[in-house]
């Protein structure tokens, strides 16, 4: 299970989440949260974890991303800065481009 951008999550949701992970303790599930570093998760959990840190991309970097993602590096300036300005270097914002 994937649970994107908890960064913007609302107490009911983060209410929801905090049950279902209490529920999980005896359960074998890959659970994935993604989340920006101002983010605190506000339970405890005796889940079995690991925390991936994902640095930002550099601009030439997420680039060439975008260019892999659209199969052509032939971008308008225009279309190279907003794409830059919009996703500041998150991996998972140009992913859904």
């Amino acid at each position: 299970m994937a649970i994107e951008d908890l960064h913007w999550i609302d107490k009911s949701s983060e209410e929801v989440l905090k049950y279902l992970l209490e529920s999980l303790t005896d359960k074998a599930i890959l659970l994935i949260l993604t989340y920006r570093p101002k983010f605190i998760a506000t339970w405890e959990t005796k889940l079995l974890h690991t925390q991936v840190t994902l640095n930002r991309l550099s601009n030439r970097e997420s680039l060439i991303m975008v260019a892999h993602l659209f199969g052509t590096e032939d971008f308008n300036p225009d279309l190279e800065n907003l794409i830059l300005e919009k996703a500041e270097g998150f991996h998972f914002l140009l992913k859904n481009l």
